[in-house]
């Protein structure tokens, strides 16, 4: 099976304060695995793990290492006073999540780098094809969910990992 990466893009990003040991904002040019875009209109602040790891402005994108493993990510609004999880996310040296916080978009984006066309599953239920090199977006209820892809042609699905879908973030993932 063709290998998987996906980016997580959840938008806003400003270098913030840094209580966490599970991660950190990066400077250009700097090894990141992990970016925040912040499309609202009140400055976003990430954790993972409990700490939190910087903060992301009005229409910005901020790039942050994470530790390898799986962390908890949250979001809270200025103004706020509790966190919103976005799930449980696992962090590599060889992958990008990248998280956009943007309560007018849907919360799931396909990208397929594939030759082949891939069938996208949340849970047990196919909810759409993406052609080879293009890309889809579905609505998934608010939950956690298992995400399954299965290529034409092939005869079972397989498992790549299990996210929180919430109203606000998109979770992209780039099928190769």
């Amino acid at each position: 099976m063709a290998s998987l990466a996906f980016v997580l893009v959840l938008g806003l990003l400003h270098a913030g304060c840094n209580d966490s040991d599970s991660g950190h904002p990066v400077g250009p040019g700097q090894p990141s695995n992990f970016s925040v875009t912040n499309r609202d209109s009140d400055t976003l602040h990430v954790y993972v793990d409990g700490g939190e790891i910087g903060d992301v402005r009005p229409g910005a994108t901020v790039e942050f290492w994470v530790d390898p493993g799986s962390r908890l990510v949250q979001f809270r609004e200025t103004g706020q006073s509790t966190r919103d999880d976005q799930g449980v996310f696992t962090f590599s040296t060889s992958t990008t999540i990248s998280l956009i916080h943007d309560p007018s978009t849907p919360n799931l984006r396909v990208i397929n780098d594939a030759v082949r066309t891939v069938h996208v599953y949340v849970d047990a239920t196919e909810v759409g094809t993406v052609s080879p090199f293009t890309t889809a977006e579905w609505n998934i209820v608010p939950g956690t969910h298992d995400v399954y892809f299965r290529e034409t042609g092939q005869a079972r699905t397989d498992y790549y990992d299990t996210y929180t879908f919430g109203t606000s973030v998109l979770i992209e993932i780039t099928y190769r």
